[in-house]
């Protein structure tokens, strides 16, 4: 029996189906390249080229400070938490400003801590210390200070230290780190050069520890 179906091509509907999903991939595509941007912009900005974390026991009450200071002899601690590129987040005070009161409800953040940040590259040499600021209770066991930096881009950790505090108004020089022009370190040793500043505020202006003890 003579059947003209046996002459026809399916040629032209495989082209129609390939075209169709030649299509579908370019819409998903688009779609893909669309929403991407969305995406980066949930990324952590890298505000800061080093960070310095100070934390002590957080079951202590004692104030205890970080101070950094910059190549231009800049320290910055927290009477004075913000000098050319260097930044205190925040000052704690140990158990004395760990707790908020919200609609009569009482939050407690159980956790010292205090982090410095360098927000450019200024070539040079940076020196950390730790003072000793007390002021809230007695205390008998030495408290061990934990001081580490963080190099953020490329990320790293470049030092990490804990020592222990042993006195009120003490002071301890942690480490000297010396940055090059590209924000590289090119050097971590000990500081032989106090970081701490004005600790201590008299008739409107502050004056620095004298012989590393606040002077009242």
């Amino acid at each position: 029996m003579y059947s003209k179906d046996r002459y026809k091509s399916t040629i032209a509907f495989v082209d129609l189906l390939f075209n169709i999903l030649v299509g579908f991939v370019f819409l998903f595509l688009v779609a893909f390249l669309m929403i991407n941007p969305v995406a980066k912009k949930a990324d952590v900005d890298k505000k800061a080229e080093f960070l310095i974390t100070m934390t002590w026991p957080h079951d202590s009450p004692q104030d205890i400070d970080l101070w950094v200071m910059d190549p231009l002899k800049n320290k910055v601690g927290f009477s004075s938490k913000e000098m050319g590129l260097t930044h205190l987040e925040r000052d704690d005070l140990g158990w004395a400003n760990d707790t908020v009161n919200v609609g009569g409800k009482i939050t407690t953040l159980n956790q010292n801590i205090e982090n410095t940040t360098i927000r450019g590259i200024m070539p040079g040499d940076y020196h950390v210390s730790v003072h000793f600021y007390g002021r809230n209770q007695l205390f008998r066991d030495p408290i061990p200070v934990t001081v580490k930096i963080e190099k953020i881009n490329p990320y790293g950790i470049i030092y990490e230290a804990t020592r222990n505090l042993t006195a009120e108004g003490q002071t301890m020089n942690y480490v000297r780190f010396t940055v090059d022009d590209r924000g590289v370190v090119t050097s971590i040793d000990n500081s032989n050069e106090s970081a701490v500043g004005m600790t201590h505020k008299e008739n409107g202006s502050y004056s620095p520890p004298a012989n590393g003890r606040d002077p009242g």
